[in-house]
């Protein structure tokens, strides 16, 4: 994609290295260039000093305040009790005074509006899990409400951030049992409210894992279930709506959803030992993307948004490999990464009004390397330099 600016003395199509002074043509304004360069979206791996332990089962949030990813619990060599937080450099482990008893298959949230990151359920010593804990970059605190859900595992959390509420959705415990009780859930940082849809989403036995993200453009909270015909549902406060788009991912557990605000689209990635995928969701159809880089396929990892840098982040699960499995301790970054475009190029319509006088010299086309992988989705943006 190509803008043209309208200057005394001509029409000019913007290209790579900045203002084109055609030969020929005068009478231009003073005026900033346009530097034309394709945006693909690709998967990075990143090299930290320090990192968590090789796990899967953990949860993560990301703490839009501090700006760091906020990472508790998991199994490593054993149920872990660990926080850590990521800023886009490196992984620091934090050492509270209190926390959370060690645990897996939890799920976290971040709460904007109070600034916390909550976490509920999971399962630990003694079995599922239903306490409530939130983390306000210091400490963790545990709540202890009148009314909260029954214990449960693998289930997710949200924040909506329009009615600013945490929503909960899970139906199974550890032993694969269904919930028979209720599955939605609301939590105002005071109480926990049941919720009462007339549909509820269905997944698929055993271990019926789910993943959640907020869409704040749209203000619904997307959930991805493992039920082979309907796993895409979404919820708006009142009832779950069932989707039904014609193409979709294959259905899969252990699975994790993030809300790219800047693309405004849910970013699903891999899942079920045997995947690697990467797909969007814009609330109306599923779009994969074939990027260049690729984490390895994985289960049981977790991916929240730093919206101050716009990646989504990834970080451990476990892998299978002979019928073998290993843990993960990987950080991989997904966004947006900048590539000059392959084809600029300068056209000028000269104006009638100005005598041009012609240069017998004219340079060269300017050019630009090698384009990138064309398995990679493409965006052209123009960005404006001076």
């Amino acid at each position: 994609m190509k803008l043209k600016y309208a200057l005394p003395g001509l029409i000019v199509t913007m290209a790579i290295g900045g203002l084109f002074l055609l030969p020929g043509i005068t009478g231009l304004a003073n005026v900033g260039a346009v530097d034309h360069r394709e945006i693909v979206l690709n998967w990075e791996q990143q090299h930290p000093q320090n990192h968590p332990s090789a796990r899967w089962g953990h949860a993560m949030a990301y703490d839009s305040e501090r700006g760091v990813t906020v990472l508790f619990g998991g199994l490593a060599s054993s149920w872990q009790d660990d926080t850590w937080e990521w800023d886009g450099t490196n992984w620091t482990q934090k050492f509270p005074v209190t926390k959370p008893p060690r645990r897996l298959g939890h799920a976290m949230a971040y709460d904007s509006e109070r600034e916390v990151t909550v976490l509920f359920g999971g399962w630990g010593d003694g079995g599922s899990k239903n306490d409530t804990w939130e983390w306000n970059g210091h400490n963790w605190t545990q709540i202890d409400p009148e009314d909260k859900p029954e214990a449960r595992t693998y289930h997710a959390l949200a924040y909506d951030s329009k009615r600013k509420v945490t929503v909960l959705f899970g139906y199974f415990d550890m032993n694969d049992n269904p919930l028979t009780f209720i599955r939605t859930w609301e939590w105002d940082g005071e109480n926990w409210e049941p919720k009462f849809p007339v549909n509820n989403p269905v997944g698929r036995l055993p271990n019926s894992h789910v993943a959640m993200a907020y869409d704040s453009t749209r203000n619904v909270t997307v959930l991805l279930t493992n039920h082979s015909s309907s796993p895409l549902w979404e919820w708006g406060g009142v009832d779950w709506d069932r989707l039904t788009p014609s193409e979709r991912p294959e259905t899969r557990d252990h699975t994790s959803l993030a809300f790219d605000t800047a693309r405004q689209r849910s970013v699903l990635f891999g899942g079920s030992f045997d995947l690697n995928d990467t797909w969007d969701w814009d609330g109306i159809a599923w779009t994969r993307h074939f990027p260049v880089n690729n984490p390895t396929e994985r289960l049981g990892h977790h991916l929240a948004y730093d919206s101050e840098r716009e990646v989504i982040v990834l970080f451990g699960g476990v892998r299978r490999v002979n019928n073998q499995t290993f843990r993960l301790s990987d950080t991989w970054e997904f966004g947006a990464v900048s590539v000059p475009d392959p084809t600029p190029t300068v056209t000028a319509t000269p104006d009638p009004t100005v005598s041009p006088t012609p240069d017998p010299t004219p340079g060269p086309t300017p050019t630009v390397g090698p384009p990138p992988d064309p398995g990679a989705q493409k965006i052209y943006l123009p960005l404006l330099v001076r």
